[in-house]
């Protein structure tokens, strides 16, 4: 009756369909970016403006209706705040949606393989009065006995710092490693004043209406706290994320290499559907009484595991699948896409995969280079040489796009079939009409991958960027920012010698690939879906605004490459 009278408070309705590319909800703008809080670590990271202005005001609005209460057994000194729960599937599905392309497709966790699932469907709210406070202390992770794991927290802030109220920051202690013990050798209840005090933080997030604040709560926990508020009263949702072991690997978890204190997944605190923090202290809290809402999805149950899990399995890179993909990369100038490109190929290469590599703008160079009479090889070769060429080789490609709009588009998929390769890797996708051209080029035949590279300012200078409004501005740098349809966004700001281009590489954007070229049933259903929400992204911006929309292309629209 408790579960059901949660469910009745569901708040998922308030949050608008996929929204369109014409800005984030609330305001005009750039669309949702990712910004890792550690330049060189991944366990961190926050996704600005996942949700609009209007949405955070209604989700306040409504949940000022419901019954907040102080947490139980927390001391004064520990936590202050109140909080309410909800079981809000359709607040899981919305929020997953958006936020899909900012984690991880796949984690290893225990030498097994992990794969993005679901939210557990609890979702609670928070407020902070004057003097509220969270001290220093490690989120846990849910445990289902199914070997569904929540890897992270996803704290959406509702209200903003410096308008709302004052304080209120999430600060981080990441120099700070743990003793980890075994999860039976800590009482249940120990007190957050075990936890070492007075260590000053190394890095923080002032809140903002619409940020979502995620951050590891399993193998690589962060020791956070929630600053006191010193006016005004703070907001925020809070809800987990789920991974599932891969089939293939669940035997790896019954059979485990490393000690106790080194291991996150607990076979006997799963049974319980418990909480297990990173130092190992295990708890019931008032979510496991729905089982972390798994509850909300009876029908899906299949003795004793959930069905949707058995379709979480890898797709192979079989060679002899016959669906092809292509994978179009976009970023701005000196983000580093063409690094990232290079890794994914290799990375698509390792798997068996045959990669045809093309981008349109060498088409467009070579063009421009023949009828400007400029040196094609120094084009192509000198960064300084091709800045000075920059805007006049855009406006090159504008105008042949004027007598052709699908040209280099064209002979970039003619060379693809040509290659026969079963991936194309375009690594300068610059434009919403050149997606519309792969929309109706694809149809159902070939899949779609789209990946988004960003970089802090300060990390494209260290690449030889130079700010100039007459480049930063063309269509080319722009026309994508407020779109949001992307499979996987990643932020390449760390330098390569961090790992975290092969990391995203690896776990995210090659099972992603390998999900469009059609194989498993759950998969298939992803990709449906991914194509179903760019097309009305698509739809509701019908009139880009500086390139002119592409016509459908000639002759076939759904003829594969590569067959």
């Amino acid at each position: 009756a408790a579960a059901l009278a949660m469910a009745e408070t569901s708040l998922g309705h308030l949050l608008a369909p996929p929204r369109a590319a014409a800005g984030p909800a609330g305001g005009a703008g750039a669309g949702p970016r990712l910004v890792l809080l550690k330049r060189d670590d991944s366990s961190v990271r926050v996704v600005h403006q996942l949700l609009g202005g209007a949405e955070c005001r209604a989700l306040i609005a409504a949940v000022e209706g419901l019954d907040f209460s102080p947490p139980g057994n927390f001391e004064a000194r520990d936590r202050v705040c109140e909080r309410v729960h909800t079981v809000d599937p359709g607040m899981s599905g919305a929020v997953l949606a958006r936020l899909r392309p900012f984690v991880p497709e796949v984690l290893i966790v225990d030498g097994a393989r992990w794969r993005l699932s679901r939210f557990t469907h609890h979702w609670r709210y928070v407020r902070y009065f004057r003097g509220g406070h969270f001290a220093p202390h490690y989120d846990g992770s849910k445990l289902l006995p199914w070997q569904e794991m929540s890897m992270f927290t996803v704290q959406v802030y509702l209200n903003s710092r410096g308008v709302d109220f004052e304080g209120g920051d999430t600060r981080f202690y990441m120099d700070h490693v743990p003793e980890r013990r075994g999860s039976h050798s800590i009482a249940d209840g120990q007190s957050m004043r075990s936890f070492p005090q007075g260590l000053p933080p190394t890095h923080a997030v002032r809140p903002a209406a619409g940020d979502a604040l995620v951050f590891d709560h399993c193998g690589r926990s962060a020791f956070h706290d929630a600053e006191p508020v010193s006016e005004g009263c703070k907001y925020i949702m809070r809800g987990d994320l789920l991974y599932a072991a891969l089939p293939e690997d669940r035997a790896l978890l019954c059979q485990p290499s490393a000690p106790p204190e080194q291991r996150s997944w607990c076979s006997a605190a799963a049974a319980r559907y418990a909480t297990r923090d990173f130092i190992g202290q295990v708890w019931t809290c008032q979510c496991a009484t729905d089982q972390h809402g798994a509850g909300c999805c009876r029908g899906l149950f299949r003795d004793p595991a959930m069905d949707h899990l058995e379709q979480l399995a890898l797709p192979s890179s079989d060679r002899s699948c016959s669906s092809r993909v292509c994978v179009l990369v976009s970023g701005k100038r000196a983000s580093g896409k063409d690094h990232v490109a290079s890794a994914l190929q290799s990375a698509l290469e390792s798997e068996g995969l045959a990669v045809t590599r093309r981008a349109a703008g060498s088409i467009n160079k070579r063009a421009y280079a023949a009828e400007a009479g400029v040196d094609l090889e120094r084009l192509e070769a000198d960064r300084e040489f091709k800045e000075a060429h920059r805007v006049a080789l855009v406006r090159h490609h504008q105008s042949r796009n004027r007598e052709d709009p699908n040209w280099c588009l064209e002979e970039v998929w003619a060379e693809a079939v040509a290659a026969g390769a079963g991936v194309l890797l375009m690594p300068d996708f610059r434009s919403l009409s050149d997606l519309r051209w792969f929309e109706q080029r694809c149809g159902g035949a070939t899949g779609l991958v789209l990946l988004r590279i960003g970089a802090s300012d300060d990390a494209r200078r260290a690449r030889g960027w130079q700010p100039d409004a007459a480049k930063d501005g063309l269509y080319s740098e722009t026309d994508l920012d407020s779109f949001e349809g992307w499979d996987a966004c990643f932020d390449n700001t760390a330098d390569s010698s961090a790992g975290l281009v092969e990391e995203w590489v690896r776990h995210t954007a090659v099972p992603r690939i390998l999900a469009a070229r059609g194989e498993g049933g759950g998969l298939q259903r992803l990709r449906r879906t991914r194509r179903e929400e760019r097309r009305a992204r698509l739809h509701a911006r019908g009139d880009a605004r500086s390139a002119p929309a592409a016509p459908p292309p000639q002759g076939p629209p759904a003829t594969p490459f590569g067959v």
